[in-house]
């Protein structure tokens, strides 16, 4: 059995975080793959599933009910289509600045905008909650005179939803940046929007560990220059504990905002008041109390935008974007490996001779569940009509073995202006119920570089990967792995690392089933540890019994 590293301190036990298997430093397997039909189809955020698969929002105008509908997308580990059904209504059902998160229940919310339902050219902020299988539990739109939109959400730790975009019906300014808090029923709990004289949009949404949330937006009520990046602090009942700007000379926005596993903030966006040609990639390591740590540019002579950040589990800041500075043609699709200091590790593009994006606004990145990363948008490359959904699944190098390139970016340490930015908080908006036309639709499906994938997961396929189901769990907990006669160590700990349960045996039939009924309500983490050192750690959500 290989040795279980823990640190013990004050009766907490700690666990390190190892990138190990057999060996190998590059972990989990590769697919790329394109859904689509005649017409136009892309992709604008991916999350992985409880049950490491995937679920991706986007639009489409091949099927729905009129002009552009939402779609939702369920796909396997192997990224095999589950289910897709569309959403919306005989207008525009837009997905351009869509968001889905998985919820407890093992459903989904989404959100984006709308111009049906009577909402006019001047769109409503549309937001849906799933169930598990696409089918919709309750539905709204936030209406206003004039435009609404949700651009991100997310489910937080009690089981509210927060969900951040823009309004110009209520605030000051010409836009405010809208935030809106329900509880899980679908009921409104607040909506405020912050505002300046001139334009704040949201971004991105995250909770902090004592439930207080930070709004990434823009602004350019402040700042020196055209559009500068603006960071809110709130607490859970809307009120602002800081609000700062930070930017150059031009345009400098961060799309999306992230809780690194050191206690700190990091931010991802776009520049041009920086770096060697015209938009360069923007992210800023920043502390809970809004202080810049550091901020790098990262680019080439012509356009590379940032959209998405995540922290892998080795710690690596992965980074997701397009560039029309390296690729194969066109925009290509942009991954980016770089250190907790922001030194590049690697960085790779993805796509064929046409346009190969990452759309603006999008949470197009998640990390699956063997470390690798899963990065989503659209292709003119490949497929079936103008516009196709292109889904990529690499390694946790970012290797996928098709269509790819590495590449050297220039990078820059920066020193933004940074200032307090006093903003107003206005509470208003108003809500109505929607009855949405949803349909179960297929997509025609093409897998890229079919043979060169087969050769190469055949070896990744042999390697224990452990599957864990329900997820969130009640009484009791399924662990699956594909190989028999294996020595596993089982280990739980809560969310301040104390052990809760520790499980050594040889499982002989490939699966554990582990009674957990006596744990108490809440989030905890699982370690997995085989005999030959393939090291698995996941999160868990125990629900009520």
């Amino acid at each position: 059995m290989k040795t279980k590293i823990k640190i013990l301190l004050s009766g907490v036990i700690l666990f390190s975080q190892i990138t190990l298997i057999n060996g190998q430093n590059c972990n989990g397997s590769s697919f790329q793959r394109v859904f689509g039909d005649g017409g136009d189809e892309r992709a604008h955020a991916v999350q992985t599933t409880s049950d490491n698969g995937y679920v991706i929002i986007g639009e489409t105008n091949s099927y729905g009910a009129g002009n552009k509908d939402l779609f939702v997308m369920k796909l396997d580990i192997n990224g095999v289509t589950q289910w897709t059904k569309t959403y919306g209504s005989t207008s525009l059902d837009d997905g351009s600045s869509a968001s889905i998160v998985q919820t407890m229940d093992g459903g989904y919310l989404i959100g984006g905008h709308t111009e049906s339902f009577g909402a006019g050219s001047s769109y409503d902020g549309y937001f849906l909650k799933l169930d598990g299988l696409g089918n919709i539990q309750w539905e709204q739109r936030a209406t206003g005179s004039s435009y609404e939109s949700i651009r991100d959400l997310k489910e937080l730790s009690n089981g509210d939803f927060i969900l951040l975009g823009n309004a110009s019906s209520i605030g000051t300014g010409a836009i405010s940046t809208y935030a809106i808090r329900l509880s899980s029923t679908g009921v409104v709990l607040w909506s405020k929007a912050y505002g300046a004289p001139a334009q704040e949009q949201g971004y991105s949404v995250m909770e902090l560990s004592n439930g207080d949330l930070i709004l990434s937006s823009g602004t350019n009520s402040y700042g020196s220059g055209i559009l500068d990046e603006l960071l809110i602090r709130i607490d859970n009942m809307g009120n602002i504990i800081w609000s700062k700007y930070y930017g150059g000379g031009g345009t400098d926005i961060l799309y999306s905002t992230k809780m690194l596993s050191d206690g700190n903030i990091i931010a991802v966006g776009v520049t041009d008041s920086y770096g060697a040609g015209g938009d360069e990639i923007l992210l800023s390591k920043i502390d809970t109390g809004g202080n810049l740590i550091w901020t790098k540019t990262y680019g080439g002579i012509n356009t590379d935008r940032g959209e998405d950040v995540e922290e892998n589990k080795n710690g690596e800041i992965i980074i997701a974007g397009y560039t029309n500075s390296y690729g194969s043609g066109g925009y290509d699709k942009l991954l980016i490996s770089v250190d907790n200091n922001g030194n590049i590790n690697w960085s790779k593009t993805y796509g064929g001779t046409g346009d190969d994006e990452v759309d603006r606004w999008a949470k197009a990145m998640t990390i699956a569940s063997d470390t690798g990363i899963v990065i989503v948008g659209g292709t003119k490359s490949f497929g079936f009509g103008d516009d196709e959904v292109y889904v990529i699944k690499t390694n946790s190098c970012g290797e996928s073995y098709c269509n790819e390139q590495s590449v050297v970016l220039s990078t820059a340490s920066q020193s933004p202006s940074f200032g307090i930015a006093p903003l107003t908080v206005t509470n208003g908006g108003t809500f109505s119920n929607t009855v949405s036309i949803s349909s179960q639709i297929n997509f025609n499906e093409n897998l890229l570089c079919d043979s060169n994938l087969v050769s190469i997961n055949k070896e990744i396929a042999t390697k224990d990967i452990f599957t864990i189901y329900p997820n969130p769990f009640s009484n009791i907990l399924s662990i699956y792995m594909p190989q028999k006669n294996k020595d596993v160590d089982i280990q739980i700990v809560d969310v301040t690392g104390k052990l809760v349960l520790d499980y050594n045996k040889q499982v002989k039939s490939g699966k554990v089933e582990l009674y957990v009924q006596n744990l108490q309500t809440g989030v905890y983490f699982i370690l997995l540890t085989t005999s030959d050192g393939y090291i698995q750690k996941e999160k868990l959500i125990k629900m009520n019994n």
